[in-house]
């Protein structure tokens, strides 16, 4: 499929930021989700750093069927307009290569992407979710499912 040079580079480099955009809005997530719950992972002492990586690896087959497409979609931009941009595109099509040869490095990525989601919401998805709501149950004491009365952590002030 991808037999020349060209084709090769425009792959590299939708992988490059796919997994760049990938890996960032996975870590926000995750960091949030660690802000918020951070006090359950210090108080109950039988969380293993082991446990913590398994559960946000199945937090990220969850959230996979909006960061993955999101990720996608920004990386075919900032690729598209950077060969733009370097007169890359242009060059392409003025030495013959149709546009639709030039958009099929665009199009395997996006067909594995699309698979990928398809398979992990199949097969994968539910064993996370039943240890996702497990875990939840097990360590979220402080959690709004647990014991905690307000939903959010609220300071009241002497004069209200």
């Amino acid at each position: 499929m991808l037999t020349t040079i060209w084709e090769r580079y425009i792959f590299r480099e939708m992988l490059k930021v796919f997994f760049l955009f990938l890996g960032c809005f996975f870590f926000l997530y995750a960091l949030i989700d660690y802000s918020t719950h951070m006090q359950d992972f210090f108080v109950d002492k039988r969380i293993q750093l082991s446990h913590i990586v398994i559960y946000y690896s199945f937090q990220f087959m969850k959230r996979a069927e909006m960061l993955v497409p999101l990720s996608l979609l920004i990386a075919t931009v900032k690729v598209l307009l950077t060969l733009n941009a370097q007169g890359e595109l242009v060059a392409l099509q003025a030495s013959g290569v149709a546009l639709k040869k030039i958009m099929r490095p665009l199009l395997l990525l996006g067909t594995c992407c699309t698979l990928f989601n398809l398979l992990s919401a199949e097969f994968i998805l539910p064993s996370s979710l039943n240890y996702l709501d497990r875990f939840r149950e097990e360590h979220f004491k402080h959690s709004f499912r647990g014991n905690r009365k307000e939903p959010i952590h609220v300071l009241y002030l002497k004069d209200h």
